[in-house]
């Protein structure tokens, strides 16, 4: 996962960095409830269809405003779109 800083003394791009990290974290676990696997398993499946790096990193800022069914339901289909089962 790549978080990068972004402000003159760093202070502001290590918030973000650490708001975009606890932003995954959460939503591996609210995907790992609605997949019915553990958080290691929503992981994996987001990694192989680079879903943390291509998706949830790059649009954090509308991301972590939605709902949990609407990261669920957008994940998901970002998923499936590349050929991924969940």
């Amino acid at each position: 996962m790549e978080l990068k800083q972004t402000a003159g003394n760093g202070e502001e791009g290590r918030e973000t960095g650490a708001a975009k990290m606890v932003f995954v974290v959460f939503a591996m676990h609210v995907l790992s409830a609605a997949w019915g696997t553990s958080p290691a398993g929503a992981y994996a499946v987001c990694k192989k269809a680079g879903v943390i790096d291509n998706y949830l990193v790059p649009h954090y800022d509308v991301l972590h405003s939605l709902g949990s069914n609407a990261i669920i339901e957008d994940v998901t289909g970002y998923i499936r779109e590349r050929g991924v089962s969940v």
